[in-house]
């Protein structure tokens, strides 16, 4: 708790975050190749129609400054974050992965700390809700979505897409995105 204190600051009204490293020297390889190889096949095997529900999602996450497009030299490490889209509740999400292992067996996950587990017993949840009158809900997509992300680490969880997705892969229609915020999920 104290390091997140530390490390924590505000910027324009929005909370600025590292993330949370056991080591400052992250022993992580880039995976850029590994990670070509995954999106020829994503484009291969999934649907048009996912396809270009995932260009609508980058598009408005772009547009929203969730993602941004990589500047041209990295400031530190850089990994690529491998991701697969699914359809839920009639539109096009995309659900990154930092725990796929590189070729030496290390992932973005095994390098940070995953911190105390925040899930309160779902026993008490249920209880809770049938014992009050009034139940309060809340999308904590967003909320999560409204931390950003410190610069030197942005390069950590970059993932690359295309301008196209309809038509056949060239690598200089490749785009290199990473996140400007804490990914959520």
């Amino acid at each position: 708790m104290e390091n997140f204190e530390y490390t924590t600051c505000i910027e324009d009204g929005q909370y600025i975050v590292y993330l949370p490293r056991k080591k400052q020297d992250l022993r992580i390889p880039t995976n850029y190749c590994m990670y070509m190889a995954h999106l020829m096949q994503l484009l291969q095997r999934t649907p048009s129609w996912l396809l270009t529900g995932c260009q609508n999602l980058f598009a408005q996450q772009e547009a929203d400054g969730i993602i941004e497009r990589v500047p041209s030299s990295p400031t530190g490490t850089v990994h690529y974050l491998p991701y697969k889209p699914i359809w839920r509740k009639e539109r096009a999400r995309v659900v990154h992965d930092a725990s796929a292992k590189t070729k030496t067996g290390q992932s973005l996950n095994d390098q940070l700390h995953a911190g105390p587990s925040m899930i309160n017993n779902l026993v008490g949840l249920l209880i809770g809700f049938r014992l009050r009158p009034i139940v309060l809900l809340a999308d904590i997509e967003k909320m999560f979505l409204m931390i950003g992300l410190d610069e030197t680490d942005c390069d950590l969880v970059r993932f690359l897409w295309v301008e196209d997705p309809t038509k056949p892969l060239e690598e200089t229609r490749v785009i290199i995105f990473h996140f400007g915020r804490l990914p959520f999920g």
